[in-house]
């Protein structure tokens, strides 16, 4: 039954007098009734369409965020429990179908574990010993307190490699009351450390060990070359004035530019303004920059997918404590056992 019908509009009223001058008498007020009535019909018909349209609208949205969350917990369950049982919950041909278009489920990419890496070629020129550490291992060793700083940037200041290697420090020196001070500071240059190092460093306790970075900031913040020289050397000088048994650590982290200046073969100016303050000083070095790019080159890992940027994702900030811990094992050997050695579960709980 039509609309019409419905409202019990007779149909032959419809026709093509609609629109002319209405009969005068009580004939001509019902066909203009009628009209006003046809003309409600066909401005519902209307709605009813719009409605209709955005009804369609919004059920195909609430499909396809549907599809989206299935693929969503389907990835996840095949990153969790494998591949058959979560392949078998949400789409058995692994493809999503959306707005008639098919597109493949990309496979779980598992993120490589650098604690099973093999060495690379050039890996031992990573790390330069030169003076050693030997003042701040005797320290620690006695079993008294020591204190250890890590100034840097944002990838200091970021949680990972510093708090891994606070971890290492204890189960290297398990008799020694450390006292950690994290002064990393986002986009702080080499300069601006050696001015807030008394504030942000000598003000909370006097170190044994410090860990110093500045390869990355200094280039983003172009700094020149004699800045760079200069500002570092200005952390050093404070340092050694405040405490001259400090054994004191460079690092240079890795970035994009120094990556493609090793495999241009070439040194990136700011990590040799840098060394040639740590070997004027006679300071340790580990070069993070040389090693990413010698282990990307090997196949081990993907920047984009693994270390993820400059700031490194955990896999690139356990890569870095990983270099750390290899110097100390160099620095202090007899520690190395202690460090690295992981004791069964059975072990622990007999232990304890």
């Amino acid at each position: 039954m039509s609309l019409l019908a419905v409202l019990r509009v007779p149909t032959w009223r419809l026709d093509a007098s609609y629109g002319q001058t209405p009969p005068s008498g009580a004939a001509g007020r019902w066909r203009v009734a009628d009209r006003a009535v046809a003309d409600r019909v066909v401005a519902d018909r209307v709605v009813a369409d719009r409605v209709a349209a955005d009804r369609a609208v919004a059920d195909r949205a609430v499909a396809r965020r549907g599809v989206v969350t299935s693929v969503a917990i389907g990835m996840a369950l095949l990153a969790v429990v494998g591949g058959p049982v979560a392949v078998g919950l949400w789409d058995s041909s692994n493809v999503i179908e959306w707005s008639g278009c098919a597109m493949a489920a990309e496979p779980a990419v598992k993120t490589p574990d650098p604690d099973t890496f093999p060495a690379v070629p050039g890996l031992a020129d990573d790390i330069a010993m030169r003076g050693g550490m030997a003042r701040s291992g005797a320290k620690f060793a006695a079993g008294k307190a020591g204190v250890v700083a890590y100034l840097g940037g944002s990838i200091t200041a970021n949680p990972g490699w510093s708090q891994m290697v606070d971890d290492d420090l204890r189960r290297r020196f398990p008799a020694t009351q450390f006292t950690f001070i994290h002064a990393g500071i986002p986009s702080v240059d080499s300069t601006g450390h050696a001015f807030r190092f008394a504030s942000d460093v000598m003000e909370k306790g006097l170190p044994d060990l410090l860990f110093v970075e500045a390869a990355v900031n200094d280039l983003h913040n172009d700094r020149s070359a004699v800045e760079q020289r200069r500002g570092m050397e200005g952390v050093i000088r404070r340092a050694l004035r405040a405490n001259r048994w400090m054994d004191i650590v460079m690092l240079h982290f890795a970035e994009p530019r120094h990556t493609a200046d090793y495999r241009a073969g070439r040194v990136p100016e700011v990590i040799a303004n840098h060394e040639a303050v740590a070997a004027h000083y006679a300071l340790p070095s580990v070069n993070l920059a040389r090693e990413t790019q010698q282990r990307l080159d090997a196949g081990q890992f993907d920047w984009a997918r693994d270390f993820r940027d400059l700031h490194p994702s955990p896999f690139g900030q356990r890569l870095y404590f990983l270099a750390v811990r290899r110097l100390f094992d160099q620095a202090w050997p007899a520690t190395a056992g202690a460090a690295n050695a992981v004791k069964p579960a059975a072990a622990v709980e007999l232990a304890a």
